[in-house]
């Protein structure tokens, strides 16, 4: 269905290489949001299950801007949303997933020996 990290480094690797790449594009409401939904991708890597509601009052913003900022890092591919259901076939919350991008988690030995990762 999706794909999750192997681990929390590669996880952290790949969203400091999204704020870095749209350090300039991304407002600063979209980068709350994107951080929040980093800090609340813990039980599975990459993937979190936080409301809208949740993530407002996390990053101290409003739901609309909450909304905004989603459909924005949608839009550039950073995350993804998956809908969820009850077992009665109603909706229930949304995942969003942090979309790995396997050219900021790629880090050589040599690099991680010198201390430049």
């Amino acid at each position: 269905m999706f794909q999750t990290f192997p681990s929390i480094t590669e996880l952290d690797q790949t969203v400091r290489g999204y704020l870095y790449k749209y350090k300039y594009t991304l407002l600063p409401s979209t980068e709350k949001v994107l951080k929040c939904i980093w800090r609340n991708a813990g039980e599975v890597y990459g993937v979190c299950h936080c409301t809208v509601e949740k993530i407002a009052t996390e990053a101290k913003i409003s739901e609309r801007q909450v909304g905004r900022a989603l459909n924005q890092l949608i839009k550039l591919n950073v995350i993804s949303r998956v809908p969820t259901y009850k077992e009665n076939g109603a909706q229930s919350r949304n995942l969003l997933v942090i979309q790995p991008d396997f050219n900021y988690t790629a880090i050589s030995k040599e690099d991680d020996e010198a201390g430049l990762s």
